[in-house]
């Protein structure tokens, strides 16, 4: 059932043996850890310092600005300070990213048509937003476009012959010098927020993700 956020908080105390997940709406990391809070606005939600849901789902927010989003998920929802970790830039997440996805290309064969599974095009889609409101991102997108129009064999060659279009300073930006320039974070109001929660009786099969 799709239920109103508050409702849903009441529902997770009364019901502690129920997982409960908020989803919907959800703009970023810290948004999310907002939900996770023990109290707002001076009432309990929770008991204790732990709140009584189970978590939060982000779903087109991270998929339409995966940076602005999730970059600073490590401080926001687990409490890491950047100088307690290695602070990855979007050349990193993307260098990384290559290696895994070009492992990835064709493990799942290749069909009477001579397409492999996964291809190139699909393997790049999560990142394709990365830059997402950054100087340079819509030209990257375009560049992207047309390297894969050439068939490309691997990720890694579509990055290295598109990634010009961006400068130095959005590739290595930190997350925090990319949020301080544009914070997502929103005010928490419940009783504003619509569709956000699901429930469903332990013997009820799993709603499925779509």
């Amino acid at each position: 059932f799709v239920i109103h956020a508050r409702k849903v908080y009441a529902l997770a105390r009364d019901f502690p043996h129920l997982q409960f997940t908020l989803n919907g709406q959800v703009m970023d990391a810290s948004h999310a850890r907002s939900f996770l809070n023990p109290t707002f606005q001076g009432e309990a939600l929770g008991s204790g310092d732990m709140s009584p849901l189970a978590g939060v789902m982000i779903g087109r927010a991270a998929y339409e600005r995966p940076w602005a989003c999730l970059s600073n998920a490590d401080g926001v929802v687990f409490g890491e300070e950047e100088g307690e970790r290695e602070v990855l830039t979007r050349r990193q997440v993307l260098r990384d990213y290559a290696e895994y996805a070009d492992y990835a290309f064709g493990r799942h064969g290749c069909d009477s048509k001579g397409k492999y599974h996964p291809d190139v095009r699909r393997l790049i889609r999560p990142v394709l937003n990365l830059f997402h409101g950054e100087p340079g991102g819509k030209r990257w997108k375009r560049l992207v476009d047309g390297a894969l129009a050439t068939k490309p064999a691997s990720v890694q060659e579509v990055l290295d012959s598109t990634l010009g279009a961006l400068s130095d300073e959005v590739l290595d930006a930190s997350p925090s010098q990319t949020l301080s320039r544009d914070s997502l974070s929103k005010t928490v109001d419940l009783d504003t927020f619509p569709r956000i929660g699901h429930n469903h009786r332990a013997n009820d099969p799993p709603v499925p993700n779509s």
